[in-house]
């Protein structure tokens, strides 16, 4: 397990930074498509979701892709905070959704598939496993053995 935790975090974060860059930019370009709206309070929720993500990664130990994902923070999403704080702030003074109000990340829709192959029955746990499945060979030595045992007696 301690071989796989790093590259759990890693690709936990890669994928959460990711979902969120791109619901970014896609409220930036609902934004610029319609001004009146109010998108540019969501895109700037979203902006301090992926500000908590980075915070709540410096908590975490060492994973390979850390410094990478700061990186793109860095150089992706903290240049937009201060200018469109300030044309929320001055222009469209539009409310910004709590964390709990976002809503534009839907969830999965597919199913995931069952782990366990259709063409293996699993007998239930209270069930006498295999009782039913010896083989000939398998009952000539059981009676064999059986009847070696009765003529030492």
């Amino acid at each position: 397990m301690t071989e796989l935790y790093p590259d759990i975090l890693s690709l936990y974060y890669t994928y959460n930074y990711n979902c969120l860059l791109r619901t970014i930019g896609e409220l930036g370009k609902k934004h610029e498509l319609e001004k009146t709206k109010g998108h540019i309070g969501a895109q700037y929720a979203y902006m301090l979701e992926a500000q908590e993500l980075i915070k709540q990664m410096k908590n975490d130990d060492k994973f390979p892709d850390k410094d990478a994902i700061k990186a793109r923070f860095s150089k992706e999403i903290e240049p937009l905070m201060f200018p469109t704080q300030e044309k929320i702030n001055q222009v469209y003074k539009c409310p910004i959704p709590k964390g709990d109000q976002l809503d534009h990340i839907k969830p999965i829709a597919t199913k995931v598939t069952a782990i366990e192959p259709k063409n293996i029955r699993i007998p239930p746990p209270d069930a006498p496993y295999f009782t039913g499945f010896f083989s000939e060979k398998i009952e000539s030595v059981r009676s064999s053995i059986v009847l070696f045992i009765s003529n030492k007696k």
